[in-house]
């Protein structure tokens, strides 16, 4: 019965040991990636899409490998230590779209972005995403045309060039024909012509007035005018006008009724 006992305890030990002990120490590997669902290779195996985690994996050094459509693939080299989750991130870049120009009506033209132009190009290697051009040609009307590039794909633009209006100008004005060439009017006879002047013209003179004189002006003499005869010092200095004295007011008594006087002039005449 003891043996029993013992052998039966054992059992479970095993049973608990093989059950518990893997899962603590099994090896695991988590891959994410950026954008998400790229196919995910292990050492060269397919083992599923990300974002996954890989379990019950041997130590020691793996590759990984992301690949998706329209992007580049990314990969890398990780060391899984027994017992540890080791962790792997990846970002794909994406791949350049390519852009297929179908220009219609001039052979030659220029294709101009924001960031740079191209002279006649057949196809663009463009980032994915939305561009804008202006297709210019000689004679022709400039066109703004917009389109998106899908990365890893090709994307044909077709685009119509319409010709531009020819300059015209009126036509010009009737002028009348030269004068060698205005016939002659049948009215006017034949043999009339305009007097001709002379080459040289006679010389006239002009008698000379016998009553003016021809001898030569007379000079006058230069007069000088005397100064002052008379000596400073019978100059006599005229005396400034005399001021009159002020007036002096006399105090009158008051009896109640003021004197009647007679008006005064305001302004004293000075005797000179």
């Amino acid at each position: 019965m003891t043996l029993l006992l013992s052998a039966l305890l054992l059992g479970v030990a095993v049973w608990l040991w093989w059950k518990t002990g893997p899962a603590k120490q099994q090896t695991a590997l988590e891959v994410r990636t950026v954008p998400q669902g790229a196919e995910i290779t292990l050492d060269g195996k397919v083992v599923g899409r990300s974002d996954l985690t890989l379990n019950d994996l041997d130590s020691g050094q793996v590759k990984v490998v992301a690949r998706l459509t329209g992007y580049r693939e990314a990969q890398s080299e990780v060391r899984l230590d027994k017992g540890e989750t080791g962790l792997v991130a990846l970002t794909l870049s994406p791949l350049p779209g390519t852009l297929v120009l179908k220009v219609q009506g001039p052979e030659k033209f220029l294709l101009v972005s924001a960031e740079k132009s191209w002279e006649t190009p057949g196809e663009l290697h463009l980032e994915p995403g939305e561009h804008r051009f202006l297709v210019r040609a000689p004679g022709f009307r400039e066109k703004s045309v917009r389109t998106r590039v899908r990365a890893g794909e090709r994307t044909t633009l077709a685009v119509a060039l319409e010709k531009a209006p020819s300059l015209s100008f009126p036509p010009a004005p009737h002028l009348p024909p030269p004068a060698s060439r205005i016939p002659r009017d049948p009215g006017r006879p034949a043999n009339l012509s305009w007097p001709r002047l002379p080459a040289e013209l006679p010389q006239v003179h002009l008698p000379i007035n016998p009553t003016r004189s021809t001898a030569p002006p007379r000079q006058t003499p230069e007069t000088t005018v005397p100064r002052n005869p008379v000596p400073k010092a019978a100059l006599t200095p005229v005396p400034p006008p005399s001021t009159p004295p002020a007036a002096v007011l006399t105090p009158v008594p008051h009896s109640g009724t003021l004197p009647r006087t007679e008006p005064q002039p305001l302004l004293t005449p000075v005797n000179r």
